[in-house]
């Protein structure tokens, strides 16, 4: 994916629920998002900060390591999708993927890197890395 690279640093959680709310407005629907970094980097924080900006109450949202997928309805559904107990990309196409990219809201993968076969050639990337207890720098790339 060649596409210009913009790196957000945050400081606290409110600076990432901050970022989740400027997403919110600059997602293009539909789009898939994959969301890449370390276990508590704060993946799924961001999604619980862009659902609670499109109507949907963050306590709802959680991560769906055991589920896989959980879809929540807002004023733009969200698809959220966790590949880390995933173990081939052939797994992750039994869940019926491309009905989601294709759909009509915004699609998150945590853990993304796993299976970059399984994305769509244009999906937007978002790389998470901690820099120190509560900071966090999410480098973002097709948006």
């Amino acid at each position: 994916m060649t596409a210009e690279e913009t790196i957000i640093q945050t400081e606290d959680l409110d600076g990432t629920r901050q970022l989740g709310s400027m997403l919110a407005e600059k997602l293009p629907v539909p789009c898939v998002v994959a969301l890449n970094g370390t276990l508590g980097a704060g993946k799924t924080t961001l999604v619980q900060a862009v659902a609670k900006h499109l109507g949907i109450a963050p306590e709802d949202v959680a991560s769906p390591t055991f589920v896989l997928l959980r879809e929540y309805s807002g004023t733009i559904p969200v698809y959220h999708f966790d590949a880390y107990r995933l173990t081939s990309s052939a797994e992750f196409l039994r869940l019926s993927p491309d009905d989601y990219f294709e759909g009509d809201g915004i699609t998150f993968i945590e853990w993304a890197d796993k299976f970059p076969d399984v994305l769509p050639p244009k999906h937007i990337e978002i790389q998470i890395d901690i820099t120190s207890e509560t900071g966090r720098q999410f480098r973002i790339t097709g948006l």
